[in-house]
């Protein structure tokens, strides 16, 4: 909110250790120079009626106080999501006042909500605050009717969605070159950031959201008169495999796409990791120069152990596990979440009954459905052709013929040694 709407660059803190300093606004210029001049203090309630009382400042006097005399409260911004009355207002102003702060601000409710209706970026950012807008604009009668479709079924996703850091770094890619592709392994939540974006792209009315599937989709719903389109094409290189005729229907479509942004419009591809790599070394010169040098690729796997952890609290909180279930279990969600093969989609699969029958609520067990996910492993290894099948099949019974091998081999030095 601050530096979207406020214009200022700002430091956040971590929660619990603050201070009483949520953030801080910065002074411009050099970074060794930077030093901070204002501090936000932010207040959050779940429930919706609730309003302002004078006597919510009171826990923040103390740190007010302090910040006062060590100079870094000249500006104090209380921001919070509850209502304010303007007498409220006002007096909570002239308290900050008497305590030494020259420039009082309270934003409440109002404030917030007048902020986010006017600002896309914000929404972009953070996608929980963002109602789904007309979808009328999409003109394509059978494209209109996918993409209904795919965006509606993401909306009740979006109260357990967290908004990551490649989540934004999507969103800056997209400003700067109109363009990002999305690599990460599968259950990683490249699609679902993908179809975020795509559903928060689809509010604004100067853009149509074309949901794609193949590269030839891309040439039958460009119209160089229409800038506004935005191309959603979800695994974009092949679902579960590299598709050859994929690569090179990409190679004759780019010069197309590289037109299509110049005229204005914006673009989302999403793939698995293996299968892009395997595309990047077949297109070599003929690949986009974004995708090249990757300024327009985003690694979705790089997860923080905070996103992790918050991840993993919204699929189990919103999930539908009895009560008695997430009681049990909240205690090791942390275990749960510093798993180094964490992934977002296991993460919804311990929200769901249907995938934790005879999952014991216990720290083991939990941790062993993170780190090996072997109804998902079975999943992915379904979905594979079957010249993918059988070359691991040959790579696991070459692995059996070599671990055979190695045991002859220690037989052999053992009965050495006793003789």
């Amino acid at each position: 909110m601050c530096e979207v709407v406020l214009q200022r660059p700002v430091e956040v803190f971590r929660e619990a250790q603050d201070g009483g300093q949520d953030a801080v606004f910065l002074v411009p210029g050099d970074a060794a120079e930077a030093r901070p001049i204002a501090t936000v203090q932010c207040k959050h309630t779940s429930d919706p009626a609730k309003a302002l009382k004078n006597s919510d400042l009171n826990a923040e006097l103390e740190h007010i106080e302090r910040l006062v005399a060590d100079g870094q409260a000249d500006t104090y911004v209380f921001m919070t999501n509850m209502s304010i009355d303007a007498p409220v207002a006002a007096a909570m102003r002239a308290r900050l006042a008497a305590l030494g702060i020259r420039k009082p601000h309270i934003l409440g409710r109002q404030f917030l909500i007048r902020s986010i209706r006017s600002s896309a970026r914000l929404r972009a950012l953070v996608p929980q605050v963002y109602g789904l807008g007309d979808l009328t604009s999409i003109i394509d009668a059978r494209i209109s009717e996918q993409s209904r479709a795919l965006l509606d079924n993401w909306i009740p996703k979006l109260k357990t969605y967290v908004p990551t850091r490649a989540h934004r770094d999507a969103v800056r890619a997209i400003g700067e070159h109109r363009i990002v592709l999305l690599l990460g392994n599968p259950s990683s939540g490249k699609s679902a950031i993908g179809a975020i974006i795509s559903t928060i792209a689809s509010e604004d009315p100067d853009h149509t959201v074309l949901a794609l599937t193949s590269p030839r989709d891309f040439e039958a719903g460009w119209n160089p008169n229409d800038p506004g389109r935005f191309f959603w094409i979800d695994d974009a290189f092949g679902s579960n495999n590299l598709r050859d005729d994929f690569v090179q229907n990409w190679a004759a479509v780019f010069p197309k796409i590289r037109a299509a942004i110049g005229h204005g419009n914006r673009f989302l591809l999403t793939s698995r990791k293996h299968i892009y790599e395997a595309a990047h070394r077949r297109l070599g010169q003929r690949n986009l120069q974004q995708f090249s040098d990757r300024s327009a690729i985003v690694d979705v796997g790089e997860l923080t152990q905070e996103e992790k952890a918050q991840i993993l609290y919204n699929h189990i909180n919103y999930g539908r596990q009895t009560q008695s279930w997430k009681s049990r279990v909240k205690p090791h969600l942390a275990a749960v979440a510093a798993v180094p093969e964490f992934l977002p989609g296991i993460a919804e699969r311990l929200g769901d009954p249907n995938f934790t029958k005879s999952l014991a609520p216990r720290v083991d067990p939990l941790v062993r459905f993170m780190r090996e996910p072997r109804e998902h492993l079975v999943d992915t290894l379904n979905a594979l052709d079957e010249l993918l099948l059988a070359a691991l099949i040959l790579v696991y019974v070459r692995a059996e013929r070599w671990f055979d091998a190695k045991q002859r081999q220690g037989r052999t030095f053992a009965n050495a040694q006793l003789e």
